[in-house]
């Protein structure tokens, strides 16, 4: 309710009220000059999140096959050793064996190749998955921030409503203490205010819940600022093509998903055995001057696929792919039908706030014209108060309805796929 309408003796009475509601728009736009934008609190609670770490912890174990299956041998190479003699049980000869192998595994043909294809094709997934699980947490991000605001609102409004029938009580006492006004306006004065002061207490604990789901979330208490990035605001949305769609990180994601299904698929079919092995071996012998004591031979160790071994694991990663590619499909749709009731809400939002801005200033004249009838005896002091709830409720309601439009315009983009 504007206070620069008011005349007469009212005037010079909420003359205080009009400089405080000026001063606290004044400190309200120096706090949002200073507030963070989406961006800031997205990358806020992405540095908070634990999912952001397991992320880089699964990137640098997939980095690390990659890297593994670039190495020659699939593993460690390896000894052993053995001994025989005749002393304690058989024919105490002084007969004595010394045998030792030294021997390595081998990649099976096309095992390195196809490994360390699948460790990138599980890293490119990862990578992808990280900007849908940015785009996931911008969305919690965009939900709190707008509580946030609807709480700051509701708060600045109640302020605003304490403050005006503080200063009506106070035109009421002295009316009443100079015989102009009945005893029972002090009375409808005095439960107005109180009504009031109620509804700021509950304003502020509910400006506090939400700035404290803002501190787990990014770690910071301030309300982001939703109109930090105004070509994003003001971008015409419409629906989106197929290659829009593919582009999308959740899309994008699912993809890459199938993408590492199919690489471990045929990983799985390339490595049907496990990996041979070749070595050298070496024995030492003591048989009385035999000119055979010292050998030395070569070892190849070449194991069979079985179907014990290979079904499960094919069925496995088959599995797998399977369901990547619902995934996909599931992802498509939900894409696609997220962006039609985000653009739904958009025009809604839209609308509301048009309605929502004249019906406040409706209200806020009829406050005053109310107000003023009061003075002058036209009015009772009852009608005075409805008018200003009403202004204020409007007022209110005006607020949420342009937070309710930014937020629209965010949830579009975000349905986009498009990162704040």
């Amino acid at each position: 309710m504007s206070c620069l309408r008011w005349t007469g003796p009212a005037r010079v009475a909420l003359a205080p009220a009009c400089m405080w509601v000026l001063g606290m728009v004044a400190a309200s736009r120096a706090i949002a000059a200073r507030a963070p934008s989406l961006h800031d609190a997205v990358q806020a609670a992405w540095t908070l999140a634990p999912d952001s770490y397991a992320l880089d912890g699964q990137r640098g174990e997939a980095a690390a096959r990659a890297r593994a299956a670039r190495a020659f041998f699939p593993g460690a190479p390896y000894a052993t050793g053995e001994y025989f003699d005749d002393h304690l049980i058989g024919s105490n000869q002084g007969y004595t064996t010394y045998q030792g192998e030294l021997a390595t595994p081998l990649w099976l043909p096309g095992e390195g190749t196809a490994t360390e294809r699948s460790a990138q094709a599980d890293l490119l997934h990862l990578s992808q998955q990280g900007e849908a699980m940015r785009l996931e947490l911008a969305r919690q991000v965009l939900e709190q921030a707008t509580a946030g605001e609807f709480a700051a609102d509701n708060r600045a409004v109640a302020a605003r409503r304490v403050q005006a029938a503080r200063q009506l009580q106070d035109i009421v006492s002295h009316a009443v203490g100079t015989g102009e006004a009945p005893g029972i306006d002090a009375e409808a004065a005095q439960a107005a205010l109180g009504s009031a002061q109620i509804a700021l207490s509950d304003a502020e604990a509910q400006l506090a819940g939400a700035q404290g789901s803002l501190v787990a979330l990014t770690g910071s208490a301030e309300l982001p600022d939703l109109t930090a990035n105004p070509a994003v605001l003001a971008a015409d949305r419409t629906l989106p093509g197929a290659e829009q769609l593919e582009r999308d990180p959740r899309v994008a994601s699912a993809h890459r998903e199938l993408e590492a299904a199919e690489a471990a698929l045929r990983l799985v079919r390339v490595a049907d055995r496990d990996d041979p092995e070749v070595g050298i071996e070496g024995i030492h012998e003591k048989q009385f001057g035999s000119p055979w004591d010292n050998r030395v031979g070569v070892m190849l160790k070449v194991p069979f696929g079985s179907t014990a071994r290979n079904l499960p694991r094919i069925a496995a990663a088959t599995a797998r792919l399977n369901t990547a590619e619902a995934r996909l499909l599931q992802q498509r749709r939900l894409v696609a039908i997220g962006l039609q009731q985000a653009l739904a809400r958009l025009r809604a939002a839209r609308a509301n706030r048009s309605a929502a801005a004249t019906v406040a200033r409706e209200l806020d004249g009829r406050a005053v014209e109310v107000v003023r009838a009061w003075h002058v005896g036209e009015m009772p002091l009852i009608e005075a108060t409805r008018a200003q709830t009403a202004a204020f409720d409007a007022d209110l309601a005006a607020r949420r309805a342009s937070t309710m439009l930014q937020a629209a315009q965010w949830q579009v983009a975000l349905a986009e796929g498009v990162l704040p």
